[in-house]
């Protein structure tokens, strides 16, 4: 086995690694590979050097962009599917808000679901034209068919390399069908990567799709407001009315004081009879007492108008 310390850049600190397979990076790659192989470098042709230097680039370079890839890849699922968790949970907050208050309860649902619907539908045209899932399966794939052939090789040649130039042909042809199978698993991969994209066409089908279920809910919220409007006009108008009647019963109370008072006066000064002015001293009494209760209707109108206004008894 090679020494614990030989590792590629993969194997180690991936975070490290550039984000482009440079030469020096194949380079250092060599030095760990022969290292691996228990080959010395000072005994091996410029023939050689070259073919491993390819080997390096297309099989332990493209493994670590492989694993840089799928990283970020995770990172973009993890933060999507966070939006879709706190949406959701935003929704079934407001609804249990609702049920546990004193509002107009069917009003704001609808709003609510209106609002909820709007939002998923974004999420979704985002989410589908940004998906990382078959993306990271790609990348997840590509990576450990590379691995696999690598540590295939490792074990086939670790030790066993010839040095001699004429004993080499068989390990450089296995090192030819190694960087084969590696071009043709990364071809692969980028057949699927670029597969994953949606066209503006598919996003428009799916757009219209989401915005029928909006259409919908936007006139469920359109019918829940008229309806609503409606209620609460003909509560104002029977507001009004009431309120109304109430003043006129007021004026009609204040009338009537003054014309009690006006025959109670004129009584006493024709010396009518004690009955009589009896009589209208009563009348006078129970006109008052209705100018009181229709006063006092009016104070309290004043405090539950439903159009916010101060009604001021007069």
């Amino acid at each position: 086995m090679a020494d614990a310390h030989s590792k590629f850049t993969f194997e180690a600190d991936a975070n490290q690694v550039a984000s482009i397979r440079s030469e020096m990076a194949a380079v250092e790659a060599r030095k760990v590979l022969l290292d691996r192989l228990r080959m010395d470098s000072t005994k091996i042709g410029p023939d050689t050097e070259r073919l491993l230097l390819k080997y390096c680039i297309e099989v332990p370079l493209n493994i670590a962009w492989y694993e840089r890839a799928r990283r970020s890849a995770q990172t973009i699922m993890r933060a999507q599917r966070l939006c879709v968790v706190v949406i959701m949970l935003g929704g079934l907050g407001a609804v249990a808000w609702i049920t546990t208050s004193q509002i107009d309860k069917q009003l704001v649902t609808a709003q609510i679901g209106t609002m909820l619907a709007t939002l998923l539908f974004a999420l979704q045209v985002l989410v589908t034209a940004t998906d990382k899932k078959a993306q990271l399966g790609g990348f997840w794939r590509a990576s450990a068919d590379l691995k696999e052939g690598w540590y295939t090789f490792e074990q086939s040649w670790s030790g066993r390399v010839p040095l001699e130039r004429a004993a080499l042909a068989e390990f450089e042809t296995a090192v030819w069908q190694e960087i084969h199978n590696a071009r043709k698993i990364a071809r692969t991969e980028r057949e699927a990567y670029f597969n994953t994209f949606k066209s503006a066409g598919e996003l428009l089908t799916l757009a219209s799709a989401g915005l029928d279920t909006v259409r919908s809910r936007g006139q469920q919220l359109a019918a829940q407001l008229k309806e609503d409007n409606a209620i609460s006009g003909d509560a104002r108008a029977a507001a009004r009315k009431q309120l109304s009647d109430v003043r006129q019963k007021l004026m009609e109370s204040k009338a009537s004081i003054a014309a009690s008072e006006a025959k109670e006066a004129a009584l006493r000064d024709t010396a009518a009879a004690a009955e009589e002015i009896q009589a209208a001293s009563k009348a006078t009494i129970s006109a008052r007492a209705e100018l009181v209760r229709y006063t006092e209707m009016m104070r309290m109108m004043a405090e539950v108008d439903p159009e916010g206004h101060v009604v001021v008894p007069g």
